[in-house]
């Protein structure tokens, strides 16, 4: 729990574009809505079928330095969580 309010204290003094992998808990996400100063969040987190009701195949999903670099060439992004 205190890599949570550490999180909290973070997400507060953020401004701009910011991308989260493997983000869940509720009270970050909150965080986020709450700050004006973000622009944009992506959020990068694996799909489960008890998430969306939907089934998907269990297959672990690896995320590459690259494809990163990539998707997001263009787009300034100011914070990685």
């Amino acid at each position: 729990m205190k890599t949570i309010s550490t999180l909290k204290k973070y997400i507060k003094n953020m401004s701009g574009n910011v991308v989260g992998i493997g983000i869940k808990d509720t009270e970050l996400l909150n965080g986020f809505n709450k700050n004006n100063k973000i622009i944009m969040v992506d959020l990068l987190n694996s799909v489960t079928s008890d998430d969306i009701g939907l089934v998907f195949s269990k297959s672990k999903r690896k995320l590459y330095v690259k494809n990163l670099r990539k998707k997001y060439k263009k787009k300034n992004i100011d914070y990685i969580i």
